[in-house]
């Protein structure tokens, strides 16, 4: 018995060893010389939205949006480590392995480098350690009735982005990807249920568990930043961009903090552009690890030295405006606090005030260690309306800060659809109440998007029409050469005034194509008025 007694510890001192030596690491590959996939043939792993998008900002598909090469990944996962997600802007995949194994991984000609990220760890789950959590006992807010925002309402007023709903923007046909640490409790939340009824809630991907099909679980952060933007419950709760559709994605293992999550948001990252995301709204953010190996200093925050902001940048010069959160350590005043990937190039990193537009002490101080202004804007964030089950209360952080801000900027996008993103974010932050002198807790300020239309409709170029052929029969075409910074307001007169036909929408790149209208209308003469940014052309056309 003592013999068999001793063989079962031996046993099971191997098998808990075994375990020990199993970490996750990423191993980046040295090129994609062999790949069987190329630039002239995009549909193979970007959507026609996503392709779509880049030629709107005129950005090229490179080498850099190629897939990794999959025999490098049949090579790592034939000497037994087993695949986590891929990341192609860092050329690599994210694996479970025994250790005993890296020593020959490093080893393959076509291995650049292999790092420690993360260990096999059982984790509290129950446990959010990330920022921007909510306090529903003592925030409760009294409901308001303006404009039928209800609770919401002072939140999106402070930065005017209920004159774009005013407008007629609420985010129709605007894909916006949220990523975060999970959506529990999102079926259950009753301001969201339109979302839920009108399907728009297109697609969700677990970049933690890439095995997992459920991101409704773990946590309900995700689900209350959400709520900010996605809430449709006139009179009680109205978010920023209440008919945008959604893409929710999980990078956070909100149970444990290993720089593996830094290469999950850049996996989800690509995954957003991939299916032609317009905006990326992420309430993350890294500075302290559970190994301090790991940690990021103040001096690392310059864009391209943590793979999570190296990563957002790059996801920006893709085509999709990145908003995130600033961080929640304005009380560490021993150094600058902000977070990655709130360092980030390009993107807008979004501080928190309280609803009466004071700095919160909570929010992270800028600026970036290279001297770049940060924050780039605030909204509330501290006692923000949010949202979950039956419940509408206030919580704090620049978790709920940002997605107000990104809410709103994703109705603007929605107007001005084929600015640029560099001509929208200079705008944005024109518009704030410190633009001419910006600090560390502000930095440009809170943002005016009243302001914004106005900042873009004064720069905008006179866009000049080519309506052709003329006389015409059955079609007409009108097309420019020009940025349209706003849809063109388009109307047909006949010669004793009358109005017989209008429509607003955007002249697309190929112009826009009059067919089914013009052979319903008798033979004459015409008048075409097109008015665009306040501007006006008026030509006649004879129909024959």
């Amino acid at each position: 018995m003592r013999v068999l007694y001793t063989l079962l510890l031996i046993v099971f001192f191997d098998i808990a060893l075994g375990a020990d030596l199993e970490k996750k690491y990423f191993i980046g590959f040295t090129d994609k010389d062999n790949t069987p996939f190329t630039v002239e043939e995009p549909l193979a792993y970007l959507s026609q939205k996503s392709i779509d998008r880049r030629e709107k900002y005129s950005i090229p598909i490179i080498k850099q949006d190629l897939p990794v090469d999959p025999n490098y990944i049949r090579r790592v996962v034939g000497m037994g480590a087993k695949i986590l997600n891929q990341t192609k802007w860092m050329n690599g995949i994210t694996v479970i392995a025994n250790e005993d194994i890296i020593p020959s991984i490093e080893q393959l000609s076509f291995v650049r480098e292999v790092k420690y990220i993360g260990d096999i760890e059982e984790r509290n789950e129950t446990v959010d350690r990330k920022f921007g959590e909510a306090d529903p006992e003592n925030k409760i807010i009294p409901l308001k009735s303006d404009i039928n925002y209800g609770s919401g309402f002072t939140q999106i007023n402070m930065i005017k982005g209920d004159v774009l709903h005013e407008q007629g923007y609420r985010g129709e046909d605007m894909l916006v990807a949220v990523i975060d640490g999970g959506f529990k409790d999102l079926y259950l939340t009753r301001v969201l249920r339109a979302l839920i009824d009108e399907n728009r809630i297109i697609a969700t991907q677990d970049f933690v568990y890439p095995k997992n099909t459920n991101v409704f679980s773990k946590s309900t952060h995700g689900t209350r930043v959400l709520s900010t933007m996605a809430a449709y419950f006139p009179g009680e709760f109205v978010g920023t961009a209440p008919k945008a559709k959604y893409v929710l994605l999980r990078s956070e293992d909100v149970g444990s903090e290993t720089l593996i999550e830094e290469y999950n948001w850049v996996s989800a990252a690509e995954y957003a552009d991939s299916i032609g995301c317009d905006l990326v709204n992420s309430s993350l953010g890294y500075v302290d690890f559970d190994k301090s190996i790991w940690n990021h200093t103040y001096s690392s925050m310059t864009s391209d030295q943590n793979v999570i902001s190296i990563g957002a940048t790059i996801a920006e010069s893709k085509g999709m405006m990145i908003v995130n959160s600033n961080g929640n350590e304005g009380n560490e005043v021993l150094y600058r606090n902000l977070s990655a990937p709130a360092d980030a190039l390009n993107i807008i990193a979004v501080g928190a005030v309280d609803n009466e537009g004071e700095y919160s002490s909570l929010s992270s101080l800028g600026y970036t260690y290279d001297g770049r202004v940060n924050p780039g804007i605030c909204t509330v964030g501290e006692n923000a309306i949010i949202a979950l089950r039956e419940n509408v209360f206030g919580g704090n952080g620049t978790s709920y800060s940002s997605p107000i801000a990104a809410g709103v900027i994703t109705c603007l996008m929605q107007k001005y659809k084929y600015v640029p993103l560099d001509k929208i974010r200079e705008a944005i932050y024109r518009s704030s109440h410190k633009y001419s002198d910006p600090d560390a807790q502000y930095g440009y300020g809170i943002p005016d998007f009243s302001k914004v239309q106005e900042i873009l409709t004064k720069e905008s170029k006179e866009v000049s029409y080519n309506i052709y052929p003329n006389p015409c029969h059955n079609r007409l075409i009108i097309s420019c050469k020009e940025i349209q910074y706003e849809p063109s307001h388009i109307k047909i007169y006949n010669i004793e005034g009358e109005l017989i036909f209008e429509r607003v929408d955007f002249i697309e790149k190929g112009g826009m194509v009059l067919d089914g209208v013009i052979s319903s209308i008798s033979k004459g003469i015409y008048f075409i008025k097109i008015e665009s940014m306040g501007k006006l052309s008026m030509e006649k056309i004879v129909i024959l």
